[in-house]
């Protein structure tokens, strides 16, 4: 790890530690932050009624529970002892506990429902599959992956370091440092049961992925996700794509040094919440920052007190979109690709969008600002509400509005 590499590590371990509540995503300059407190929606899992132990020995690995089985591996591949204990509990449900150590997996993991893969501090586990890491397969439900490392070896070209698939529902990832890898996390989640949650997500880390850091695809699930921080994604800090009719509940979420995108989200005509600042964050050396935060074909979408900072473009970019709205944010500091061409907030082809109560700007001092505008309309958009907006500051104009029936008043320019 060089230098840069190490002060990165100290300074996210310090945002991890430090964080309140909220959502964030991270351009070209740090915010601390706080804020309200996530209402965890995941239910308890129900009582283990066994458990099993993996503990590295002698080149190998020793599984045992306890009660009576107990059973040895020579290999220095963990990929059968671990999905021996996971097969063991298929039928009972419990826990594997991965004791301190490395383990080094050539085979995909594959959970059941009721079983859940629990690391102590230290449990390290190295894909070399080429393929996914740990799957949650499809209709599973009640599985908890938590407490340890999780990164790949080798050239990698394509998998998940962890993938859950369709019609799962009361999934909790939480405490997991992923790296390294073509695809951080991949949730494939579509339509849980009744009413249940889906997927219930916390204190994530997810680095160095040569592809999305966080990609969710599927329609009708509902996710809940907080204390997460994606960097330097290759593509995408987060993708969304078909998410129709489902709820996503984003808090404390932190964006650093995507090459494309963010967020990058598409088809989602469902409830997506963004609560508590949405920022993104670049950190000095690196000569590219992430486009935008982009939008397209949504409805019913809401930013809620969000942070958008340090986008090549424009800050957030609703493409054709209605229903929806950005209250209560802060977008400042945009258009770093190319000063003074794009805004903080861009409607294309959009319409009934309330922009409102947002501090949208530029706070660098004349001659060094980069944020053209506070709002631009583009294409058909009309029939939106921009009012209450602190728009001052911003290098060409406050907003360049195309609308003929917009409502446009009590804004700050």
């Amino acid at each position: 790890m060089n230098r840069r590499d190490a002060l990165k590590a100290g300074a996210i371990a310090a945002m991890m530690a430090a964080i309140g509540g909220g959502v964030y995503f991270y351009g070209s300059k740090s915010h601390e932050g706080g804020g309200v407190s996530a209402t965890q929606p995941f239910q308890p899992l129900p009582s283990s009624k066994a458990s099993y132990v993996i503990l590295p020995k002698d080149g190998g690995f020793e599984v045992f529970n306890t009660i009576s089985d107990s059973k040895e591996f020579e290999s220095t591949d963990a990929s059968s002892a671990i999905q021996y204990a996971i097969n063991k509990l298929s039928v009972t449900g419990g826990e594997v506990v991965l004791k301190r150590g490395v383990y080094t997996l050539t085979k995909t993991i594959t959970l059941s429902s009721h079983v859940s893969l629990i690391g102590e501090n230290g449990s390290d586990l190295v894909v070399v599959t080429n393929s996914d890491g740990v799957v949650i397969p499809e209709n599973s439900q009640f599985v908890r992956l938590s407490g340890f490392k999780i990164h790949g070896a080798g050239p990698i070209t394509q998998g998940a370091l962890i993938r859950v698939k369709n019609h799962v529902y009361q999934i909790a990832i939480s405490d997991i440092e992923a790296h390294d890898y073509y695809d951080g996390i991949v949730i494939e989640g579509a339509y849980p049961p009744g009413d249940n949650w889906g997927i219930f997500m916390e204190r994530v880390h997810v680095y160095n992925s040569l592809h999305d850091g966080l990609a969710i695809v599927g329609y009708g699930n509902t996710y809940f996700i907080n204390e997460v921080i994606i960097a330097e994604s290759s593509n995408n800090c987060i993708t969304l794509r078909d998410t129709a009719d489902g709820v996503m509940a984003f808090e404390n979420v932190h964006c650093f040094d995507s090459v494309n995108y963010s967020l990058h989200a598409y088809n989602t005509d469902g409830r997506l919440v963004q609560h508590k600042r949405f920022i993104a964050v670049n950190f000095e050396g690196l000569s590219t920052h992430p486009k935008s935060v982009r939008i397209e074909n949504c409805m019913n979408i809401e930013f809620l007190d969000v942070e958008v900072a340090g986008m090549a473009n424009n800050g957030i970019e609703l493409v054709n979109c209605s229903d929806s709205r950005i209250i209560g944010g802060r977008i400042i500091n945009n258009s770093l690709g190319s000063p003074g061409e794009y805004a903080g907030v861009y409607l294309e082809n959009s319409s009934e969008i309330i922009v409102e109560g947002n501090s949208i700007y530029d706070t660098n001092m004349p001659g060094s600002k980069t944020q053209g505008y506070g709002i631009i309309e583009a294409g058909s958009s009309n029939f939106n509400v921009i009012t209450g907006n602190v728009l001052r500051g911003n290098s060409i104009a406050p907003y360049k509005l195309t609308g003929s029936n917009d409502v446009i008043n009590a804004n700050i320019t």
